[in-house]
């Protein structure tokens, strides 16, 4: 995020920069507050674990939410600078995006993880 915060600042298209544009500004301010929220979901968990509480809904909340913030943050932050068909040297590649991939599926997967909270948290029926 901060690499592509500081290129949305620096790159200045017809005279201003591409970060005053609200095209650029909401998905990157989206991907931070996706990205905090995961990191309070893991602050959570932890407390849980060190009080001796059940851990596992909150647990799995927030590897699933941070798997899924972080790949939509790295997406974005690739997008923000191909919009203007520009990679600059110091930039995340897309392969770099693509390797976020594997906490997505590993070592448990998102269904796997939807399919906990809705039988632990929300009562329902198991799925599988």
């Amino acid at each position: 995020m901060r690499v592509a915060a500081a290129y949305a600042r620096e790159r200045n298209v017809f005279n201003r920069p591409i970060g005053k544009n609200q095209a650029i500004q909401h998905p990157l301010a989206k991907n931070w507050m996706e990205l905090e929220a995961a990191w309070l979901m893991a602050l959570s968990a932890g407390w849980q674990y060190d009080q001796g509480l059940p851990c596992g809904p909150a647990a799995n909340a927030a590897k699933y939410l941070a798997a899924e913030a972080g790949f939509q943050a790295c997406e974005q932050a690739v997008m923000t600078s191909r919009r203007l068909r520009l990679q600059p040297r110091n930039f995340m590649s897309s392969a770099t995006c693509a390797k976020s991939l594997d906490p997505r599926i590993a070592p448990i997967s998102p269904q796997l993880i939807l399919s906990f909270i809705a039988e632990k948290v929300l009562g329902l029926p198991k799925s599988y």
